[in-house]
This record gives C-alpha cells, sequence and structure tokens, in this order.
C-alpha cells in the first residue's frame, strides 16, 4: 500500500512523517528515564525560566486542555472543508483511553509527590500516582498536526505550529506538573493519534 495519501491537490504521508518525529521523542524519553535524568533536567529548565514568565507558562498549559484544542482547530478549520474537525472529535476519546490506560498501568509519581523544596508549583500542586504520560502534551501535539494537515501547509506556518505545541510541552514541566520524559511521550501520543484519525477521515 502507498505511503502517500492524496487531499485535495496537497499530498500527506501516513504514518511515516509523524514516527519520524514521534520516535525520537519516545527515545528521548525512555534514554531520561533509564538515566535517571528527569529530576534534574527539571529543575534545571525551572531555574532557568520559570522567574522570567509564570503568567505565560499558565497560559501555554491552559492551551493545552482538550476543549481549549478543540476550539482551536474549529476556529482555525477551513469553512466547508471540517475534516481536522472530525479527526479532532475522533482523537480526544482515543486520547482519553490512552491517557487512562497509561497513567493506570504506569502509576508513576508526579514531580510533587517526589520533588520537595527546590520544584517550583504554579498553580495545583499535582500530587497523585498520574504523571506519565502528559495530555496536555498529546492535546498540543494533536491539534499542531491536524492544524499543518488542514490549514496552514506553508513552512513557516508549520514551524510557528510546532513551536506553539512545544511550548504547551514545556509549559508542563515549568508548571511543576509533569516530568520532562512525560511530556515527549505525551508529544509522540498526540502525534500517532493525531495522524491515524487524519487518516481515518480521508474521502
Amino acid at each position: 500500500m502507498s505511503s502517500t495519501l492524496r487531499l485535495r491537490g496537497a499530498r500527506t504521508t501516513f504514518p511515516w512523517q509523524a514516527l519520524t518525529i514521534a520516535l525520537p521523542l519516545l527515545v528521548a524519553a525512555a534514554w531520561l528515564r533509564l538515566h535517571g535524568l528527569d529530576p534534574a533536567l527539571l529543575l534545571r529548565l525551572q531555574a532557568a525560566g520559570t522567574e522570567a514568565a509564570p503568567p505565560l507558562w499558565s497560559a501555554l498549559s491552559v492551551l493545552g486542555l482538550g476543549w481549549s484544542g478543540l476550539i482551536l482547530v474549529c476556529a482555525c478549520d477551513r469553512p466547508g472543508n471540517g475534516r481536522a474537525i472530525v479527526a479532532m472529535l475522533l482523537t480526544l476519546p482515543l486520547a482519553a483511553l490512552c491517557l487512562h490506560l497509561g497513567k493506570g498501568w504506569l502509576a508513576e509519581p508526579r514531580p510533587a509527590a517526589v520533588l520537595g523544596e527546590p520544584l517550583r508549583v504554579l498553580g495545583d500542586r499535582l500530587i497523585g500516582h498520574s504523571s506519565m504520560p502528559s495530555g496536555h502534551s498529546l492535546t498540543a501535539t494533536a491539534v499542531a498536526w491536524l492544524l499543518a494537515m488542514a490549514v496552514f501547509r506553508a513552512r513557516l506556518s508549520r514551524l510557528l505550529l510546532a513551536a506553539g505545541a512545544l511550548g504547551v510541552m514545556l509549559s508542563r514541566v515549568m508548571v511543576g506538573a509533569h516530568w520532562p520524559a512525560d511530556v515527549l511521550v505525551g508529544g509522540a501520543l498526540g502525534l500517532l493519534l493525531a495522524s491515524a484519525t487524519w487518516t481515518a477521515t480521508q474521502g
């Protein structure tokens, strides 16, 4: 089966484009965990950026909520198209299932449940065992991918979408809610789920 699909004159590749991004994210997450580098990296990132712009990190974190992602897709999708909206509506329940299974199976403690005084928390202090993967990061990369496929096909626009998704992912570390590995895995899942739903909605 060809790896290239035709969509209204545009060429889009599945799943290879998503895999080339998602796999390095998963490898990086595994490397951080295997070498026990998550706590040190989290604290270094926070020391470099939390005090500089707390409102920015809080705002970016809100953009990673599922309903925020759906609103962004609805606002940006082209009138009369709707494919990105349908794909996002399919992505959300799949994301909820992946998050439920992942958080329940892995039961990874949140940073606030492990780290003491050095950790800086913006917003709620999350202390449960539901850190891996990051749902906000999943939403951010899914939205960026769908909008890149459906609307923003210029290189600069896609770079800006990627930067926005990375900003949301980083914000979850900066607010003290997730380990770096959590956001990398969440980002990879978002890419793969959005690619799957985007392909499923072709027609």
